[in-house]
C-alpha cells in the first residue's frame, strides 16, 4: 500500500483550497481519485509523485476519512473541514503608517494553524497572528506602509490555504504629532477647555487626550492640527499630556502640564448699589 499524505490536511467546510498530495508514484498502481467523505475528486495528473487539487465541499464541519479509488491502493487518510473564515470587526479600526498596532481581529472560524493577518494585496503588508483568543477572536500587529489611505483586512489559516474574504476596511493615518497645548495649566478641579496644537489630528470619535493616567474624549475638533479637550479633575502637580487618533497608540512627546490648586477669593463687601462705582 502506498503512504499518502495531505498537505495541510484541513481547510474551509465549503471547499475550494488547494491541498498537495505526497507520496503518489509515477509508475506502478495509479490513484485516479480520491473520496472526501462522500464527495469524489478526480486527478488531472501527477509529477514527481506529488499532484496538486482543489478539496470538494464538505457536508459538515469535522473529520472525514479520505480514500483512494480502486486502483490506487493507497492508505486511508483524514481530512479536517473547519467552519468558513469570517472576518466581522477590528479594533481598533485605524493605526499609523509606522505600523505596530495591535489590533483585535473578531469574526469566526479562527481555529486553524499557520495563520497571519492580510493587510491589502501586497506581500510584504502580512503578519503573523500573535494570539488567538478564542476561534471568535485573534489577535495581529499591523505592518508598516509607505502612505495613508485604506487596506482591507484579511485573515488567513493553514499558511494561506483557508481566508476570509470579507474586505473590513482598516484605516492608516499619517504619525500625529503633538506640539503644545494651551495653556499649559488648569485648576486641579478639572473643566477648563485645553487646546492641543499639532498636526495629523483625524477626525474620529476614537481621538483621545491623556492627561497623566487619565484619558478624556475630544471636545471638538478644529482642524488637523487643532483639537480641544476638558482637563479632568486631578491632584495638583505635573503630568506629562498625549494624544491619540486610534484610542489606543498614544504619542510619545512628554509634554508637561500643570494642575494647579485651585485659589479661594472673596469679595469684601459682597453687595453693591446697582448704579455700580462701589469698591
Amino acid at each position: 500500500a502506498v503512504a499518502l499524505t495531505l498537505v495541510p490536511s484541513r481547510g474551509p467546510v465549503m471547499g475550494g483550497s488547494f491541498v498537495t498530495i505526497l507520496g503518489l508514484e509515477v509508475s506502478g498502481p495509479e490513484v485516479r481519485s480520491l473520496t472526501f467523505g462522500s464527495a469524489q475528486v478526480f486527478l488531472e495528473s501527477a509529477e514527481g509523485g506529488t499532484v496538486r487539487m482543489a478539496v470538494p465541499a464538505g457536508s459538515y464541519v469535522g473529520l472525514v476519512n479520505v480514500i483512494t479509488d480502486d486502483l490506487g491502493g493507497g492508505l486511508p487518510m483524514v481530512y479536517e473541514y473547519h467552519e468558513i473564515i469570517r472576518v466581522h470587526a477590528l479594533k481598533p479600526s485605524s493605526g499609523s503608517i509606522a505600523g505596530g498596532t495591535r489590533i483585535v481581529v473578531s469574526g469566526e472560524g479562527f481555529d486553524g494553524d499557520d495563520g497571519f493577518c492580510r493587510f491589502g494585496d501586497e506581500d510584504d503588508m502580512v503578519t503573523p497572528i500573535v494570539s488567538v483568543l478564542s476561534s471568535n477572536a485573534v489577535i495581529c500587529v499591523t505592518p508598516q506602509r509607505v502612505a495613508a489611505g485604506i487596506a482591507t483586512l484579511e485573515v488567513s489559516l493553514n499558511g494561506g490555504t483557508s481566508s476570509s474574504t470579507d474586505k473590513v476596511q482598516f484605516q492608516y493615518y499619517s504619525e500625529p504629532v503633538l506640539v503644545q497645548a494651551m495653556p499649559s495649566y488648569a485648576p486641579a478641579t478639572g473643566g477648563s477647555s485645553i487646546t492641543f496644537a499639532g498636526d495629523n489630528f483625524v477626525d474620529s470619535s476614537d481621538f483621545l487626550c491623556r492627561f497623566g493616567m487619565k484619558t478624556v474624549a475630544r471636545s471638538h475638533r478644529t482642524s488637523a492640527s487643532t483639537v480641544v479637550c476638558t482637563a479632568p479633575a486631578s491632584t495638583p502637580g505635573n503630568v506629562s499630556i498625549e494624544v491619540s487618533n486610534n484610542g489606543l497608540d498614544f504619542t510619545k512627546t512628554g509634554l508637561r502640564f500643570s494642575f494647579r490648586e485651585a485659589v479661594a477669593l472673596t469679595l469684601v463687601p459682597s453687595r453693591g448699589p446697582v448704579m455700580g462705582g462701589s469698591f
